[in-house]
């Protein structure tokens, strides 16, 4: 019988973590911090780490964008966030929803990015469940409260497909919960 729930066994300690974003751009900032904070038990300042991705970092000898300024955050740019803390993190384009529950299921976890090209908006969420009725579960930096944000199934695929179904997957977890 297939599964009718899947949740990750970070959730808590992601929604303890969960950074607000306000009414700023930063959601990749925000959700990269909440990530380390929860997994590596930081204290990572959100604000801080959304300035210092309006730089670029060097890899060898080149530059890596990671961000355009004070706007949006490059799937690419929280990755080379992620590796910068020592986790073993990689994006991918034309995902899948099997690709996301395998995450779930083998304890990864996965950053997703949806949105609409008009008008032109995107978002990154950290995935934290499924659940058969209410859809993706997410810890979401548009939220002012700490609780799972429910995306149906309809509008998840929609949304995420506008933006080429990105998810960043991180697959080594250094701090285990």
């Amino acid at each position: 019988m297939p599964a009718t729930e899947l949740s990750s066994r970070f959730t808590e300690s992601i929604l303890s973590a969960l950074q607000y974003q306000g009414s700023s751009n930063d959601c990749g900032p925000y959700i990269t911090t909440t990530l380390l904070n929860a997994i590596q038990n930081l204290e990572i300042d959100p604000a801080e780490l959304a300035h210092q991705l309006n730089s670029p970092s060097r890899q060898g000898w080149k530059l890596v964008i990671r961000r355009i300024p004070n706007w949006a955050t490059f799937p690419w740019g929280i990755t080379d966030v992620l590796k910068a803390y020592g986790m073993a993190a990689e994006w991918h384009v034309c995902s899948t929803s099997t690709d996301l529950t395998e995450t779930l299921r083998e304890d990864r976890l996965c950053l997703v990015i949806s949105g609409t090209w008009r008008p032109l908006r995107s978002h990154v969420m950290l995935l934290v469940g499924w659940h058969y009725k209410k859809g993706w579960g997410f810890a979401n930096t548009q939220m002012q409260n700490r609780e799972i944000d429910w995306v149906n199934e309809k509008n998840f695929q929609k949304r995420w497909g506008a933006m080429g179904r990105i998810r960043i997957e991180v697959k080594d977890l250094t701090r285990r919960v």
